[in-house]
């Protein structure tokens, strides 16, 4: 049975108390060992009072919470960017989290140290542990033109990307290299899909929306590169076609945070004329977000930047909604036209979201459809096989 040390990031705690993309992926390894025993994993967490308290239910995973070194790690974060921005080398990089995992790693025997998302560890792991070193890298900063990129793809025994896009990325490194795979993102399927009609109901009458009302949603950051303020430049022209059409904007500027930035207020000065229509929620907490999903009926995912593989998409497809989509990144690549409408960025790209969004208003049939289609579809990223995903990978 393999022996594996999982090393997240110094933010966000596990289990996932807090929510977190990478950190709700690590945690279906967690809930798979769970059921099927197949590792000895021990998952490295910031420490989080509410994730020691919730890691105490795990009997086949072990979860060990290092403090955060609060004046030493501000200091060393401000050298860093100073050493990135110098394009200094590897050896001039210092994470005091990082040093504390390695203490405990050196005291036991792993046969892998799986870094999520952290490729600016590697080169410190590699020198410090036996151990074979996994990289997961859930977004695009692993290319090329990363200052650490040569010593993070070199330090590595396997580099394991999200999606085609972000291999290919990972590749412009080293278009030889034979050690870079993919291992796709998943969902927890069935939640999405057992959300009652009821519960449907009472959502969508907590935010005034009628029945006959069609509901576009947005998951996810509100920042610039999400392609938010074109989705409600285009929401605004729809708006002049149809008056039963409403928008939710579900999420904030940062996970657990609702405080508004200037990017918020610019949101709501342009949501004015129609904001009996536009509804942001702020933060939602994850363990609701599937009730949230049911109260759409069409989900848009506007990216303008570069995308590696949105969890949003499998979400939306397991709770049976209807998808517009951008041409970021890895988008592409977990949705097909059964049950999304590809909008190429560019010039048009507003004009392009808008008759997405007429069109589905205007044909229910062919929203249902696409809904039924993403609902099939979902079955293809369930979580239940992640960890089986992962050990194959490894044998490979």
């Amino acid at each position: 049975m393999k022996k594996i040390a999982i090393v997240s990031y110094d933010v966000m705690p596990l289990p996932p108390v807090k929510g977190g993309a990478v950190e709700n992926l690590i945690h279906f390894l967690v809930e798979n060992n769970e059921v099927e025993k197949k590792a000895e994993l021990t998952v490295f967490s910031v420490y989080d009072p509410d994730a020691l308290k919730e890691s105490k239910n795990y009997k086949n995973t072990e979860f060990v919470h290092i403090h955060k070194r609060e004046k030493m790690s501000a200091i060393t974060s401000f050298t860093n960017r100073v050493f990135k921005k110098l394009r200094f080398g590897a050896a001039f990089q210092v994470h005091p989290f990082l040093i504390d995992v390695t203490k405990v790693i050196n005291q036991r025997d792993f046969d892998y140290v799986l870094v999520e998302n952290r490729a600016e560890y590697v080169p410190y792991l590699r020198k410090k542990v036996k151990s074979k070193i996994l990289l997961h890298m859930h977004n695009d900063y692993l290319c090329k033109s990363y200052h650490l990129a040569d010593p993070c793809l070199k330090g590595c025994d396997q580099v394991f990307a999200v999606s085609n896009y972000i291999k290919d990325r990972i590749l412009t490194i080293d278009p030889k290299a034979k050690h870079v795979e993919v291992l796709r993102n998943v969902v927890d399927v069935e939640r999405f899909m057992q959300v009652t009609p009821e519960e449907r109901n009472r959502i969508r009458d907590g935010f005034n929306i009628q029945s006959t009302d069609v509901v576009f949603a947005y998951f996810g950051r509100i920042t610039p590169s999400k392609g938010v303020r074109e989705l409600v430049q285009a929401f605004l022209q729809l708006t002049k076609r149809h008056s039963n059409v409403k928008l939710l904007v579900v999420g904030a500027k940062w996970f657990g945070v609702n405080t508004e930035n200037a990017f918020m207020q610019e949101l709501r000065e342009l949501s004015q004329e129609v904001e009996d229509k536009i509804i942001f929620t702020g933060y939602v907490d994850y363990n609701s977000i599937a009730q949230q999903y049911a109260c759409a009926d069409v989900v848009v995912v506007p990216s303008v930047g570069g995308e590696a593989s949105p969890l949003v998409l499998l979400e939306a497809m397991a709770a049976g909604k209807a998808q517009i989509v951008s041409d970021s990144g890895g988008i592409p690549e977990s949705v097909d036209d059964s049950c999304a409408i590809e909008v190429p960025r560019g010039d048009g790209f507003v004009d392009g979201l808008a008759a997405a969004m007429d069109r589905l208003t205007s044909d229910r049939a062919l929203l249902e459809s696409m809904g039924q289609s993403g609902k099939n579809r979902s079955h293809m990223y369930d979580n239940k096989q992640y960890l089986n995903s992962l050990l194959q990978l490894l044998e490979e």
